[in-house]
């Protein structure tokens, strides 16, 4: 998994993604199983991106209107109730192909007509600093949202959830 140092910042956090199975979700939000029992087949790694591309995607760090809300899903009716300080997330299989289905036909050139690397500046969004290269910060975010992308495929072909979970 490739690593980029934004502006020098080497810790931080890290949005991890996490194939769970419907059942497994299930036993969660019912109380039947803990976050930490949780055994995914497969875990995405998106650094500390997560936060620019809910911006790049919907103008906003906190609220995103229609599906592409589910793409980093940070809302409340999707938290599950366990000990982490950032707290865990989950979106179903059928959100996850609402995601996918608004993201599939956004090119890279959609992209970089909603980039605005000064807006981001001065909205101050994760993990963006300011002598960062304006073209290499856009090529971070798109190449992790293009992850995201064949990540939720294969998750909406195996008919799976996903937790996500910042470390």
């Amino acid at each position: 998994m490739k690593i980029f140092k934004l502006g020098g910042k080497e810790n931080g956090n890290v949005w991890k993604l996490y194939f769970i199975g419907k059942k497994e979700l299930e036993k969660l939000l019912n109380g039947n199983k803990d976050f930490d029992d949780i055994e995914s087949v497969e875990i995405l790694d998106i650094d500390k991106s997560w936060q620019a591309i809910q911006y790049l995607l919907g103008g906003d760090i906190c609220e995103i209107e229609g599906p592409l809300e589910y793409v980093i899903p940070m809302l409340v009716e999707n938290a599950i109730d366990c000990d982490s300080e950032f707290g865990v997330f989950y979106i179903t299989t059928e959100q996850i192909k609402e995601a996918y289905d608004a993201l599939f036909p956004l090119t890279k050139e959609d992209l970089l007509e909603k980039y605005n690397f000064s807006e981001m500046l001065e909205d101050e969004v994760y993990p963006i600093v300011e002598d960062e290269d304006e073209k290499e910060f856009f090529d971070y975010i798109y190449s992790y949202l293009l992850e995201i992308k064949e990540f939720y495929k294969k998750t909406i072909e195996k008919e799976l959830a996903i937790l996500f979970y910042i470390s």
